[in-house]
């Protein structure tokens, strides 16, 4: 199935955050390299 903007709260290392690009004004915006690299 695509994968579909989800609702902020939700892991987004269930989906891969790496799959949804960078959206201006949301949470994924002021993650920083090491803190991506937690998600994986």
């Amino acid at each position: 199935p695509a994968v579909q903007l989800v609702p902020l709260g939700v892991a987004p290392r269930q989906f891969g955050i790496m799959a949804l690009p960078p959206v201006p004004g949301s949470f994924f915006e002021p993650l920083s390299e090491d803190e991506l690299v937690d998600w994986e």
